[in-house]
């Protein structure tokens, strides 16, 4: 019986295994192989099968590798096809970054503007793999988030719509207003439309919306769509609410898109203008969001009063007038103490968490 031949140590370089040049594994006849690429004086192992040598090769250069001048791709030796899967220990993860993060980096992905992505795509936009993609991409799969379509492309799965029915349902906020936002739309004039909002990130979201009677103008606060911080009543009335802290974190990120707002060209104008919508208690503006609408809005504090949302009113300026708004002002904040109220009845773990902000860097 012949003896096994012996594996060659890892590190092929150190005992002088010759170099040689990249690329240079297309002339193999292994089907799979081991390499050893050196790269600032690291050895990083990558098992890479004949069939997608070159394929390989190019997702190395588009994670930023790049070849080594002297060295190249190292071949150390040969395995089985039978000994196991690639190891895609080669990319380039991103610093700060797990699994996790990843993963839900290529859920964000899909959007209105690009609602279908393909594995490939994905892997080049998030940086990693088409294998590790491809893992992301079988994982979301299995669990609803995403589907897959014809030409080997994917969009968002059932399982969104099943967690916004749970939401609709389940939400202490959006329960506590259903009816308050009912009640605040009949007292405005026709053609007005009820909004409950909350932050999210650095922007404001629209959780429900309650129209009026008679014909309705566009509002742009539709349900889940992200809205502008700093115009408008609905997001404003939050904005005043949130901690110094984060507003010195805002002014420093978004100063341009605050002066544009005309809430201040230095952090102190930015501060008072703030100081005086909190003294107010309602906020009232007339087209910052929608021409030809009027927004009158109250925010919504948990027990601790710090702020979670805002109740507000969208009105048809062609509609309205100063006693109109002099009236529907008390009436706002009314309806947001009472949400305030039917939450605070509930139990302490139904209690939704303070507002948040994520501010984009």
């Amino acid at each position: 019986m012949s003896r096994r031949r012996r594996r060659p140590r890892l590190r092929a370089r150190q005992r002088g295994h010759p170099p040689c040049p990249p690329f240079a594994a297309a002339s193999a006849t292994t089907t799979r192989a081991l390499w050893a690429y050196v790269r600032g004086g690291a050895v990083t192992e990558v098992a890479i099968p004949q069939s997608s040598i070159f394929c390989r090769i190019r997702e190395l250069c588009k994670l930023g590798w790049t070849p080594a001048p002297t060295s190249g791709f190292l071949p150390v030796w040969s395995i089985s096809r039978r000994q196991g899967r690639m190891d895609a220990s080669f990319e380039r993860k991103p610093k700060g970054k797990g699994s996790g993060d990843r993963l839900l980096a290529a859920l964000a992905l899909f959007t209105i503007e690009r609602p279908q992505w393909t594995v490939d795509e994905a892997a080049e936009q998030i940086g990693v793999s088409a294998t590790t993609a491809y893992r992301y991409f079988k994982q979301l799969t299995g669990s609803g988030l995403i589907s897959p379509v014809a030409g080997a492309g994917y969009r968002l799965g059932p399982a969104i719509m099943q967690m916004d029915r749970q939401i609709q349902a389940t939400d202490p906020m959006l329960i506590a207003a259903r009816m308050v936002m009912v009640d605040l739309v009949q007292d405005a004039v026709a053609g007005s439309t009820a909004l409950l909002c909350r932050l999210f990130h650095d922007r404001v979201m629209c959780m429900h919306q309650v129209m009026g009677r008679g014909p309705q103008e566009p509002v742009s606060y539709e349900r889940g769509r992200l809205m502008p911080l700093y115009r408008g009543a609905t997001a404003k009335s939050i904005l005043a609410h949130l901690p110094t802290r984060t507003l010195k974190s805002l002014f420093a990120h978004h100063a341009d898109e605050i002066r544009a707002a005309g809430l201040g060209k230095n952090f102190d104008d930015f501060r008072n203008a703030l100081a005086t919508l909190r003294r107010a208690g309602v906020c009232v503006t007339h087209g910052e969001v929608d021409p030809g609408r009027v927004g009158i809005s109250a925010p919504i504090f948990d027990r601790d009063h710090a702020v979670l949302g805002s109740l507000s009113l969208a009105l048809p300026s062609a509609r309205v007038d100063d006693a109109l708004i002099e009236r529907l002002k008390p009436l706002t904040a009314a309806g947001a103490r009472e949400v305030e109220r039917i939450m605070s009845n509930g139990s302490d773990t139904s209690q939704p968490s303070p507002a948040r902000v994520k501010i984009a860097r």
